[in-house]
């Protein structure tokens, strides 16, 4: 999943550098929303847990989430002197270029294969070795409320992206 989201990335990146329309800019935009979600906490976490095992993977996520936030602080400023320097188009390539040869390869290479999970009996065992939080009588109640949750989420981030890119 990582590997083919940094791969889908490196498509967005080339699109937005490339863009001589406005329709071709709204598709490297929705390519690169697909491509996001593929490469960040949630299937790291999915990975670490599945690996580690749910018990273990809590301190592991604590790390990834620890350097995650460090991601704007260098990122941001750093995009802001290419872009300066070099100009929006270029930028985007060499991110393209950072996804394609650093990112994809540390995802296919180091992440590990789905043969090296824990055991489902093991995973079971430590996932459903607790009474669940959502009585099964309201759980159809309790997904609603989390579809609305999430698109509430999303449909704010998106707001603030469209503001946020002039």
């Amino acid at each position: 999943m990582m590997t083919a989201g940094s791969l889908l990335a490196t498509i967005g990146f080339l699109l937005l550098a490339w863009s001589p329309t406005t329709f071709v800019f709204a598709l490297a935009w929705i390519v690169l929303g697909t491509a996001i979600p593929m490469t960040l906490y949630d299937p790291a976490f999915a990975t670490v847990t599945a690996v580690a095992g749910a018990k273990k993977a809590r301190a592991l996520i604590v790390q990834i989430t620890l350097f995650g936030g460090f991601a704007s602080t260098v990122f941001w400023p750093l995009t802001h002197m290419l872009d300066e320097t070099i100009g929006w188009r270029a930028t985007w390539l060499i991110y393209a270029g950072l996804s394609t040869l650093v990112c994809a390869p540390l995802h296919y290479f180091v992440l590990p294969s789905s043969k090296t999970y824990a055991s489902d009996d093991e995973a079971s065992t430590e996932v459903h070795s607790e009474k669940p939080l959502v009585p099964t009588q309201e759980r159809g109640l309790a997904m609603i409320l989390m579809a609305l949750l999430f698109a509430s989420n999303n449909f704010m981030l998106s707001g603030m992206s469209a503001h946020m890119m002039p």
